[in-house]
Parts: structure tokens; C-alpha cells; sequence
């Protein structure tokens, strides 16, 4: 039997708590063995102190890990992490699916609209509590992490020109992290014959961990799963 590997890189300034749903959904309903990890400076660590080339370092030796051990590889990227996973498909054959949530290849530029970015904030989260936290997350970014993210951005840019994978992107209507034309510009640029971008009503940045995660995470998994019930799944609305 072939032996299937799911790794699951979460985004930028986020930690492994936002991907826990969708890790525990995919092990719950296939037989894949699920991987997460913490990137370089996330979690409790100190993010000032790192570069970007440390996230790509760590993120290809847990992935070269996983190909002395499985036959099939399959990449799941939020936000950075879309960005990260884009990479790691484009240069290594051994993975086979890949999944970008809300890629940022394109992002807001939260220091020039920051009051823009706050009105918009408020008028999306309704909850009080969930709009001090992404609020707090979003606006408050020290100026050094920053610039490594745009330097990360800037440098794989060019990557999904390079991924003939299957690939499935989602996106959020109401995403005001990452804008739509980010998940669009992977669609028109990737080599990949199998391709599919979902769109998600009403669901914004917080896709994985919040409203809509139960339909998302189940979208994912039968995609990852292929087959007849991607099939059935494919064109449903999430």
C-alpha cells in the first residue's frame, strides 16, 4: 500500500492552534499520516531574531524528511504558508497535491490603510473578541518581520510558474489579509492541468480555524482523498 504524507504549514505570525482543525479533520477521515509543524520564530520563539530564508530552510528539511519515508507527499499552505508550500512543490516531484488557502503572493499594505484596514475589520468580525485578536495580530507587526515576510514574498514570487501539480486554492469573500487576486494570480500561473480554485461565501482570513472551518476542512480532506468523492465534492459550495 502506498504510504501518504500530509504536511501542513501554517502562516505568517500564526501558530499550530489555527491549523489543529483541519490536521485532526484529515486524520480522522483518511489514512494519511498528517504532519504540522512550528516555523522558525512562531509559537514561542522570537520572531525579530529570524530571516525568511530560516522558514523556507526548515520547512524543506521537514519535507525531505517525509520523502525518505512516504511515496506520496501532499502540501497544505495558509496565508505565508501557501507561499512556502508553492515553493516546495515547484522543486521537488515527490509532491503530488498541494493546497493554498488564501496564498499571499499578494497582500494589503496594512502601514499606508491602516485606518482603512481597521474600518474593514469591524465591519467583518462582529465578534469583539475576535476582532481584538486579528486586529492586534494584523496591525501590530514590528517592522523587521515585515520586511523578512515581503523579502519571502518577493524572492518565490515567481514559483507557481514552475508547479505542474495538482492544486487546489481556496479563498475567503471576505478576506481583507489576502486579496482574491493573490489566489487568482497562482490559478493563471501554475503549469498544472488539474487546478481549481473554490471560492468560500462570507468566510475571511481565519478560514481554517473559524467560521466555515468544518466545511472547508472537509472539502480539503476529500480532495486530498481524490477519486469519486472529489468528484461529487468539487463543485458543491462550501
Amino acid at each position: 500500500m502506498t504510504k501518504k504524507a500530509v504536511l501542513i504549514i501554517h502562516g505568517f505570525r500564526s501558530n499550530l492552534s489555527e491549523i489543529k482543525y483541519l490536521a485532526d479533520t484529515i486524520k480522522l477521515s483518511t489514512k494519511f499520516d498528517v504532519f504540522t509543524y512550528t516555523l522558525p520564530g512562531h509559537g514561542n520563539h522570537l520572531l525579530k531574531k529570524v530571516k525568511y530564508i530560516d522558514w523556507i530552510n526548515y520547512s524543506e528539511e521537514m519535507l525531505n524528511t517525509l520523502k525518505k519515508g512516504y511515496d506520496s507527499i501532499y502540501i497544505i499552505g495558509h496565508s505565508m504558508g501557501g507561499v512556502i508550500a508553492t515553493y516546495l512543490a515547484s522543486k521537488n516531484k515527490e509532491v503530488e497535491k498541494i493546497v493554498l488557502v488564501a496564498p499571499s503572493f499578494k497582500y494589503f499594505e496594512f502601514y499606508d490603510n491602516i485606518n482603512v484596514v481597521k474600518e474593514k475589520l469591524k465591519d467583518t468580525i462582529k465578534d469583539k473578541k475576535k476582532y481584538l485578536e486579528l486586529s492586534n495580530r494584523v496591525l501590530n507587526y514590528p517592522i523587521s518581520n515585515i520586511i523578512e515576510f515581503r523579502k519571502l514574498i518577493k524572492k518565490y514570487y515567481d514559483s507557481p510558474l514552475e508547479v505542474d501539480c495538482s492544486v487546489l486554492i481556496i479563498h475567503g469573500t471576505k478576506d481583507i489579509v489576502v486579496p482574491i487576486s493573490s489566489s487568482e494570480y497562482v490559478l493563471n500561473s501554475v503549469k498544472s492541468k488539474n487546478k481549481h480554485l473554490k471560492t468560500v461565501k462570507d468566510a475571511d482570513h481565519s478560514i481554517l480555524y473559524d467560521y466555515k472551518k468544518e466545511q472547508t476542512a472537509k472539502y480539503i480532506s476529500n480532495y486530498l482523498r481524490g477519486g469519486i468523492i472529489w468528484i461529487i465534492t468539487k463543485n458543491l459550495n462550501i
